[in-house]
């Protein structure tokens, strides 16, 4: 937990998840970082889902807000 805000403190780093019956079955890490050289990037750190929900798509979900 503690990596996880210093990532949010200090570059950014933003979560988002899918629930089910208030259980967390998919989650993202993601940050949009802008350089000189490429602009505004969105970049997606880490995905997750726990392997019983993976036939169910949510990465899609996790990635572009669908």
């Amino acid at each position: 937990m503690a990596q996880v805000l210093r990532q949010m403190e200090n570059h950014h780093y933003q979560m988002v998840y899918i629930e089910e019956e208030s259980i967390v079955i998919a989650a993202s890490g993601y940050r949009v970082a802008e350089y000189l050289a490429w602009g505004k990037t969105f970049y997606v750190d880490d995905i997750i889902t726990i392997s019983s929900h993976r036939h169910l798509g949510c990465a899609p979900c996790l990635c572009n807000g669908s």
